[in-house]
């Protein structure tokens, strides 16, 4: 399972279409929502918990997009992303028996792909 996130208005090819796996997604959306709690409502926010088709419009993506490119500059993904990949590998290892156990990766680049997206989406429809 993924998700498919469409640009309403996409202004290049870049803006067009953005997919994670359900792995990937998780904890790229919730570094969104925990960053951007002032941008986004609470239906925003949980759009991104669901694939049905909700929009969020361009005024808010360019905004989101804003954000996590400042918090890309000033290295605060960069250290989220270290603080996470320990926190998964220690849950990986305690539960060595559960193969899904911290299976939801996290990355800057995966950040910045999205901000990428976002900036050139002109809205989005998380399918």
């Amino acid at each position: 399972m993924g998700y498919d996130v469409y640009g309403v208005k996409s202004k290049s090819e870049v803006g067009h279409y953005f997919r994670n796996n359900v792995w990937w997604w998780r904890p790229l959306w919730n570094y969104v929502c925990e960053n951007c709690k002032d941008i986004m409502n609470s239906n925003d926010m949980d759009a991104g918990c669901w694939n049905d088709g909700k929009k969020i419009v361009s005024g808010k993506c360019n905004k989101i997009a804003e954000r996590l490119q400042t918090l890309i500059d000033e290295g605060d993904c960069l250290r989220h992303e270290a603080k996470y990949e320990a926190e998964r590998q220690q849950i990986k290892k305690d539960n060595e028996d559960n193969y899904l156990a911290g299976c939801y990766p996290f990355s800057t680049e995966n950040v910045q792909s999205f901000v990428d997206f976002l900036k050139e989406s002109g809205g989005i429809e998380i399918c």
